[in-house]
């Protein structure tokens, strides 16, 4: 058993076009974790994330505060608190903050986990 805390997680911040703080809760090279990657994405007003694709890996996605949308080939959900979006592996999807005037904040669930190595490929914007 381990006791986690997000406010003493590792986090990666990443600077425009794709402003946003992932915060790596349980993750294989956080606690040891062999089945589940588990953490919160925090996009500010203005900004998304980098369009990408997990090619093994379900993703959902639950809203704990703020508003946005999630978009998953091409098809956007608009998202608020208590909200839930499930991707399969192989969906192109893309969280949103385009309209809101607060942080749009989502827990993130990824089964099998992110290698340290699949999470920065997936997740750093291409140059």
């Amino acid at each position: 058993m381990k006791f986690l805390r997000e406010s003493e997680s590792p986090r990666d911040v990443f600077d425009a076009p794709y402003k946003r703080t992932i915060t790596h809760i349980a993750a294989p090279w956080t606690c040891g974790s062999k089945h589940v990657w588990l953490g919160t994405c925090a996009y500010p007003p203005g900004f998304t994330s980098n369009p990408h694709i997990h090619d093994t890996q379900e993703e959902t996605f639950y809203c704990i505060s703020g508003s946005g949308q999630i978009k998953v080939d091409g098809t956007v959900f608009d998202v608020g608190v208590g909200d839930a979006v499930f991707v399969e592996p192989g969906e192109l999807h893309q969280c949103l903050n385009l309209h809101g005037s607060e942080d749009f904040k989502v827990v993130s669930v990824v089964t099998p986990p992110f290698s340290r190595e699949s999470f920065q490929k997936d997740h750093t914007p291409k140059a």
